[in-house]
């Protein structure tokens, strides 16, 4: 190991500084190895530890190494060709919901000449593992996880160290360095339901989205909230999983129904489950909104459309893809601060259509 010469005019913190960086250059340490601790490199270079943190705090700010909160210091990975590519991994490219939102994505690259390339990891761990081996071969400047999943190859994530900015759609996770963006489903579930409550319906069932999904738990919670709230308890007869497409609403409400025949409304994931859920109500004959109350989610583009208009609750899906993509521009530019992570939870609108009483 060279020595540090305490007769050069270079002061030691550079020398030591100097030293590092020659073993990064030859890969002795590599991106994403994590650093001795500041004891252990104080002995090694028999130095204070006043002069190590002056070195590492200056290998920072050249962005050779990097600081993890609680983890420790780390070589960051080789500053990557520009290639202006971000990738951004939805569960489905043909959903509704995740088409409206990389939309949006899309306007921001546009405006700063960026492309985006979308892939579906169908909420698959090990294909959203694969196509993360992808972003890294490609040399993608950013990327975009939109999950509702509880765990999205966290360990992964965290484990492999991609030094590359990251945002979070529709998930939480304090153990990721991400900036995380996902619409106030609470408020949302809440409001749907509570406007049902004061059309004069009292036996309200909620049919829910994929359990274990972060926003289907949301909109459970806002449900039950709004029930609570107004002194109805829940019956949990009155709550089934309907994941996500018409057919599961479908096959959920005929089921509900057979448990209870006495529910007069329900409040479903998404509108595509209040779709199923119409067609097994016109099914039965239950009028819509004399017999029977029903409020969506998400406003697609068919509530509209529907005879009558279907209640649901807006998300302003395009406006928050913008801000997901400006935000994750701005960080590849330096535009923020690397430690100022984000957590913006988005508003929205309760759309009252005619699918219940007095709209």
């Amino acid at each position: 190991m060279p020595d540090l010469h305490l007769e050069s005019p270079v002061p030691l913190y550079r020398q030591m500084g100097d030293i590092l960086k020659k073993e990064i250059e030859s890969q002795g340490l590599a991106p994403g190895a994590r650093l001795p601790t500041e004891k252990e490199l104080a002995e090694r270079f028999k130095v204070s530890l006043i002069t190590v943190r002056g070195c590492i705090s200056e290998l920072v700010r050249e962005g050779i190494l990097i600081r993890r909160q609680g983890r420790g210091t780390f070589v960051a990975s080789r500053k990557p060709k520009v290639t202006q590519l971000i990738m951004a991994i939805v569960p489905d490219i043909t959903d509704y919901f995740c088409a409206r939102l990389i939309a949006g994505v899309q306007s921001a690259c546009a405006q700063l000449g960026y492309e985006l390339i979308t892939v579906s990891s169908h909420d698959h761990a090990q294909t959203e593992r694969n196509l993360l081996d992808r972003a890294s071969a490609r040399g993608v400047e950013g990327l975009i996880i939109v999950t509702g999943r509880g765990s999205f190859a966290n360990g992964y994530l965290v484990g492999n160290r991609l030094f590359v900015p990251l945002v979070v759609v529709d998930s939480y996770h304090p153990s990721v360095e991400a900036d995380f963006f996902y619409t106030n489903d609470v408020v949302g579930a809440y409001e749907a339901t509570h406007h049902l409550i004061q059309a004069g319906y009292r036996r309200i069932g909620h049919l829910m989205g994929p359990r274990g999904h972060f926003l289907a738990e949301l909109r459970l919670h806002g449900y039950r909230r709004a029930m609570r709230e107004t002194g109805i308890a829940v019956d949990n007869k009155w709550i089934a999983e309907a994941g996500t497409t018409a057919e599961a609403g479908y096959r959920a409400l005929n089921a509900l129904l057979r448990q209870d025949i006495t529910i007069d409304a329900v409040f479903a994931y998404n509108d595509m489950v209040a779709l199923g859920a119409l067609r097994a109500l016109a099914e039965i004959g239950r009028r819509v909104p004399q017999d029977f109350g029903l409020a969506g989610y998400g406003n697609h583009h068919v509530a509209g459309y529907l005879q009558p208009p279907l209640t649901t609750v807006d998300c302003d899906l395009e406006g928050a893809g913008r801000k997901v993509g400006q935000r994750l521009l701005a960080r590849i530019r330096d535009e923020v601060r690397g430690g100022e992570l984000l957590k913006e939870i988005l508003p929205v609108r309760l759309i009252a259509g005619g699918t219940a009483r007095g709209a």
